[in-house]
């Protein structure tokens, strides 16, 4: 099916009038939000059927199996998040180049990277001529 025919058939279920006006105000809340959108046609251009309920998870579902694709293992979660995690305590803002390669090349190309990588810490820095990194 085109993707404009998906498209429609998605506004018509989530806006039509057989959902609530409440749930209808809901939806266009969450539609309205450039990052929800994005996320949406996205799964949409995937022949995906998007839940705006469970975008997130949806998404991190698909990010997860495109990752297993690629790399033939299950997203390393727990240790990822440690340490994306310790990051934040230790007030860091960059994941050194070797670590985590794979996962962060993979979450970005699902728009989802949890910090700022190393890639873009140096960047910032050239052009910004500081050593901070700006967020």
């Amino acid at each position: 099916m085109p993707l404009a025919t998906r498209c429609r058939r998605f506004l018509a279920a989530v806006l039509g009038h057989k959902q609530s006006a409440a749930d209808r105000k809901i939806n266009r809340r969450v539609l309205s939000n450039p990052m929800d959108a994005t996320v949406v046609s996205d799964m949409l251009a995937c022949d995906e059927a998007p839940d705006l309920f469970r975008l997130q998870q949806q998404w991190y579902q698909i990010m997860v199996t495109d990752y297993v694709a690629k790399n033939g293992t299950g997203f390393p979660l727990a240790r990822f998040a440690e340490r994306i995690y310790r990051l934040r305590v230790n007030d860091e803002s960059a994941l050194p180049e070797s670590e985590f390669l794979a996962e962060i090349e993979v979450l970005t190309d699902h728009k989802m990277p949890p910090c700022v990588n190393s890639w873009t810490a140096k960047a910032n820095r050239a052009n910004t001529g500081s050593s901070a990194t700006r967020r």
